[in-house]
């Protein structure tokens, strides 16, 4: 509850001392009940942000859960088209993927990947190089 340091710093905190505060008013001026009553609606009020707070956090994942399945599979298809078209371009065979890992989905394809890109696609260590510079 409460995840937002903006929602504790500019809500929590003030309430949760203003209700503290009210509390030990109660105990020194009775007042009727008047600042025990002004404690326990403060706390309401805490307990009711709390609430809205988890409701909306939800709400967020939910909303975003089909957007980042779809940014991802986006992502997957992009690193296997790219690994592809460099494995063509420098002339290797399909036979540098694992075939196994490249039918399954997800983590394990993701893996042959940069398997192939880290080992395969890369140049050796102090291996000649044709580019000089960056710029």
């Amino acid at each position: 509850m409460f995840k937002s340091e903006f929602l504790r710093r500019r809500l929590v905190w003030p309430l949760s001392a203003a209700a503290v505060l009210c509390f030990g008013l109660a105990t020194l001026i009775p007042a009727g009940g008047l600042f025990v009553n002004l404690g326990t609606t403060f706390v309401g009020i805490l307990l009711t942000i709390g609430y809205v707070d988890i409701i909306l956090t939800e709400h967020q994942r939910i909303r975003w859960a089909g957007a980042l399945l779809r940014i991802g599979s986006r992502l997957d298809n992009f690193a296997t088209i790219a690994s592809s078209q460099f494995r063509i371009a420098f002339g290797f065979k399909p036979d540098v993927y694992d075939q196994g890992a490249m039918a399954a989905e997800g983590k394990a394809r993701r893996a042959e990947l940069a398997r192939v890109a880290r080992q395969v696609l890369r140049p050796p260590p102090g291996a000649a190089s044709n580019v000089v510079e960056l710029s």
